[in-house]
């Protein structure tokens, strides 16, 4: 966790730093209790590239995380509070500073296992930045989980896989098309399965949660 790097010790509810100063937390419980993302509307969020870079870029404050990417210090504000309406980010405040850095919410069933996929992804020598992009947007639309869970582990066919969802034929068609090129499904004899294992570390653990994911 970022905060060793600052010489933090947990005590009553806050964190205390070598020298006596106190990093009290910004986020309420009301807050913390309130937050109950969906996996599509988390997915939605990620697929940016200026918010991916953001959670690259913690522990800092919002001046600092705008300036590394680039970013009007409002625009950046904004995101951050997307990123931690998902569970995807921690905030404290040190005096005046509020800093922001990339940890899950333990409220959030998926925030864990996504953060961790990601930092493996686009860790230096892995996967690019648009390739993570790329992957993310499996799984940006609601109608994709309905339709990798309603696939379930048999698969079924086209004609199936509509009647059991309610899609339109030809929206279903086109989300098929989107969640093969990303490797979620694979089709052969005319049967749709969920792919067994998804190309890459991120791929894999967002199949995991689409498949869990009730929402």
């Amino acid at each position: 966790m970022r905060r060793v790097l600052w010489g933090l010790i947990r005590s009553e509810g806050a964190y205390t730093l070598f020298g006596g100063h106190t990093l009290q937390s910004v986020t309420t419980g009301k807050m913390r209790r309130d937050l109950k993302p969906t996996l599509w509307r988390t997915c939605r969020v990620l697929a940016n590239a200026k918010r991916l870079r953001l959670l690259r870029r913690s522990p800092q404050t919002v001046a600092e995380l705008a300036a590394g990417v680039n970013l009007p210090v409002p625009v950046a504000s904004q995101y951050l509070r997307l990123l931690q309406a998902r569970g995807l980010i921690q905030s404290e405040r040190l005096g005046r500073r509020v800093f922001y850095w990339d940890h899950p919410d333990p409220s959030v069933s998926h925030a864990a296992s996504l953060l961790t996929a990601m930092k493996s992804t686009l860790a230096p020598g892995q996967r690019s930045l648009d390739d993570a992009l790329f992957v993310l947007t499996a799984f940006t639309h609601p109608r994709r989980l309905q339709m990798i869970r309603a696939l379930g582990v048999r698969g079924l066919c086209a004609e199936n896989l509509r009647r059991v969802t309610g899609i339109p034929a030809q929206a279903l068609r086109r989300h098929l098309v989107k969640l093969r090129r990303r490797g979620m499904l694979t089709v052969k004899g005319g049967r749709i399965r969920r792919s067994r294992r998804p190309p890459g570390t991120l791929a894999r653990a967002l199949m995991r949660e689409a498949c869990r994911f009730q929402r």
